[in-house]
C-alpha cells in the first residue's frame, strides 16, 4: 500500500524568476509604531495596522506631515513596539485620558505641534537645499560656484 506525500513535502508553487540558488528579499524586522516611546516622542502617530499597510505598498504619513510609500511592497515586515511603557507616552498626551492630568504628564499634549513645526522646517531646508543642489549638478556647476548660488538664496 501506498501512503500520499504529506501535504508539507509536495513541491510548493514557485513565484516568476524563481532560483534555487539565489533569491533576495527585502524588508524590515525593526518598526515602532505610535505605541513605542522612541516613536511616539518623534511624532509617529501610525498604528501597526497603519504600518503593516505601508509595508504591503499603502501611504502613510511622516511624522514631517508628508506622505510616503514604497514604489514596490516589501517581502516582510515586522513591528517590534517597545513592551516597556507600551501606549503609556501616546496616553499622557491624550487629554481625556485619566493618565494625562498626573503631573508627570506635564507637556504631553504639545509634543507633536512644537516638533512637528521643527521637523516640516527641516524638512523644508533640506528639500531647497536638494534642489539647489540637482540643478547645479544639470548645470555642471562646480563646488565654488554651487556655494555661491546657496548663499544667495
Amino acid at each position: 500500500m501506498s501512503w500520499p506525500a504529506p501535504h508539507c513535502l509536495a513541491e510548493p508553487a514557485r513565484t516568476a524568476g524563481f532560483s534555487s540558488e539565489r533569491n533576495a528579499y527585502f524588508g524590515d524586522l525593526h518598526v515602532h509604531t505610535m505605541y513605542s516611546f522612541d516613536a511616539f516622542i518623534f511624532g509617529t502617530t501610525s498604528s501597526p495596522d497603519d504600518a503593516y499597510e505601508f509595508a504591503r505598498g499603502g501611504s502613510i504619513t511622516h511624522p514631517a506631515g508628508f506622505e510616503m510609500q514604497l514604489q514596490v511592497p516589501l517581502d516582510f515586515y515586522g513591528v517590534t513596539d517597545h513592551a516597556f511603557y507600551i501606549g503609556v507616552l501616546r496616553e499622557m498626551a491624550n487629554p481625556d485620558s485619566e493618565i494625562s492630568t498626573h503631573p508627570i504628564a506635564a507637556g504631553m499634549s504639545d509634543l507633536g505641534g512644537a516638533l512637528e513645526t521643527e521637523l516640516n522646517a527641516l524638512m523644508d531646508n533640506w528639500l531647497k537645499e536638494e534642489v539647489l543642489y540637482r540643478e547645479a549638478l544639470r548645470l555642471g556647476l562646480d563646488q565654488e560656484e554651487y556655494s555661491i548660488v546657496v548663499e544667495s538664496q
